[in-house]
């Protein structure tokens, strides 16, 4: 559920990691697809559903862990 909380709360410009371990910034978003930026001019198109998290927040919680 925090998951899909998530997603549905997605914007342009956020930073996100894929389930998959890729790390980009979101460039657009439709309806089942997220487009982000993984370097300089280099975009991919992947499922939302694939979309992970927000690597600052998974940074924060770890850290909050130690």
């Amino acid at each position: 559920k925090e998951i899909q909380n998530f997603r549905l709360g997605l914007q342009v410009g956020q930073s996100i990691i894929t389930s998959g371990g890729i790390y980009g910034k979101i460039k657009s978003i439709e309806e089942t697809t997220v487009t982000i930026e993984v370097s300089h001019n280099v975009t991919i198109r992947v499922d939302k559903n694939s979309v992970f998290a927000d690597p600052q927040a998974m940074q924060d919680s770890q850290q909050a862990g130690k």
